[in-house]
């Protein structure tokens, strides 16, 4: 992601599986937050995020370091990146169901594939319903 992109309310980027176009909301806080961090750089990297090698991260080095953070966490389980973007998309259909937006949001191109997480909703659901107190 490039520092125009940040400075856009919202960013789009190139999703690397599909090579589409997804947006990526950045809120003000956020926004503020990233452009204060790189008002020290001086390189000319178009990058937002660069490794320690000042060049821009590759998909498995973004993979290493989320399992490094999510390991000192004590996440051992099924973790990962994808884990962090099931866990989002579970999260915003719980917050507010709207199906389309998760979709939009995680650059589904089809409404049948964000319809996964609302089955798992749906067991969560059943669960709680078993686990409720009798009176």
């Amino acid at each position: 992601m490039s520092l125009s992109a940040v400075l856009a309310s919202a960013a789009r980027y190139a999703d690397g599986q599909t090579g589409r176009l997804c947006c990526l909301p950045v809120n003000r806080p956020a926004a503020d937050a990233l452009l204060a961090s790189l008002a020290d750089r001086e390189d000319v990297e178009p990058a937002l995020f660069l490794n320690r090698n000042g060049d821009r991260f590759s998909v498995r080095g973004i993979a290493l370091l989320v399992n490094r953070y999510l390991r000192a966490a004590g996440i051992t389980d099924r973790s990962g990146p994808h884990l962090l973007r099931h866990t989002f998309a579970t999260h915003a259909l719980r917050a507010r169901p709207n199906l389309r937006a998760v979709q939009e949001l995680l650059g589904h191109a089809w409404v049948t594939t964000t319809q996964r997480y609302t089955h798992l909703e749906i067991e969560d659901l059943q669960r709680q319903v078993v686990d409720m107190p009798a009176n």
